[in-house]
Parts: C-alpha cells; structure tokens; sequence
C-alpha cells in the first residue's frame, strides 16, 4: 500500500509541472496570436487612414475598364496598374472587326486629387488599323505605335468610376497603303477613309 501511495505521489508531481508548462505554453501562443492581431489592425488601420487622406498615394492602384478605342483593343476590356501615383501600365483587348485586337503600352498622367479632371498621355503598341470588305471579304488587322491623350473624369470623390475619354494617333505602316491600294486594284470602293486620329470612350471601375 505504501508503495503504490507513494508511485501516486510521484505521478502527481510529475503531471502538475507538465500541466504547468503546457498552460503557460498555451497562454504564451494566445498572447502570441493576439499581439499579431493587434499588430495587423494597428497596420491596417494606418494605411486606411492614409488612404483616406490621398487615395493617390495608395501603392499599385488598378483598375479594369469597359469601352471603345485602341486602348481596350477595339470594342472590349483595359487593365491599368499603376505603381506610381504619375504613372502606370496599361492592356486591353477585345474584338476590332477583323478580329481579335489588343494593345499595351504605358501611362502617364497628372496626379489624382487636384483637379475635376484628370489629364493623361498615353504611349502603346498593338493593332492600330482593321480593314475588312463587306460582304465576307478581306479582313486584315495591321499593328504599330500608337500615342494618345485623354481624360479621365472621376465620378466620386474617389479616382473610380470614372469616364475616360481618349483621343490616339495611330502611327500606320507603308504596308496599311500598300494593302489598300492592292484591294483597290481588285475592284473593291472604299467608302470611308482612315482617319489620322482614333477615339476612344470607356468608363472604368
């Protein structure tokens, strides 16, 4: 009887430090988890206020936009990211009559928050001429440079939504005249000329 008294008292010993070490080790990972907590919300609520002071400051803003012109790559969608409040990189692409288009290049603008307005310049490569022959004719896509200015007009306080609106001088190819003229020599009338300049209408978010 003794002996088994006594194994119970050294089991007892033995478990209370153990309970003891694993109820600080679990305190300690609480305190952990809660300091990180507060740590992130600390964080989170610095850049929100920051944000909420100047949204142009905000790092890596992006946005995706729907509408017509070079820019979103005929008639379809631009992405625009800009690691800098001045500026960013742009892509778009959609359906420009003789098929699929797109464009990329960068951006540069004015910075957001000054004015109603929002001035930009804009510098792309991609698909800058379709010409298609109705009645299930030719249709030929032509790439090159293109550069643009344009304004984005914020619909709230904030940068987005907003109305862009854009006007892009294609810089065309010997090869767009070339290819004219060779249509032209096979009896197909143009009714409509290239212009010098394209637009550009879309609305972003």
């Amino acid at each position: 009887m003794r002996n088994n008294n006594n194994l119970s008292k050294i089991k007892t010993l033995i478990t209370k430090p153990k309970t003891r070490i694993m109820k600080k080790s679990i305190l300690f990972l609480v305190l952990i988890v809660f300091s990180s907590t507060a740590i992130a919300q600390a964080d989170t609520t610095k850049n929100s206020a920051t944000t909420h002071k100047s949204s142009k400051d905000e790092p890596y803003e992006h946005a995706m936009g729907l509408g017509a012109g070079l820019d979103y790559g005929g008639l379809g969608i631009n992405l625009q990211v800009f690691p800098h409040k001045n500026f960013g990189i742009l892509g778009g692409g959609g359906y420009a009559l003789a098929g699929l288009g797109w464009n990329a290049g960068i951006k540069a603008r004015v910075t957001p928050g000054k004015y109603k307005v929002i001035p930009y310049v804009i510098a792309m490569y991609g698909y800058n001429t379709a010409i298609v022959v109705a009645n299930g004719g030719a249709k030929e896509l032509f790439y090159g440079f293109s550069v643009g200015i344009g304004i984005d007009i914020p619909l709230k306080k904030s940068n987005y939504p907003c109305i862009s609106i854009g006007l892009t001088v294609p810089f065309r190819h010997a090869a767009v005249d070339d290819y004219i003229n060779y249509l032209k020599s096979h009896g197909v009338k143009f009714e409509h000329r290239l212009l010098p300049v394209t637009f550009s209408l879309g609305i972003r978010f």
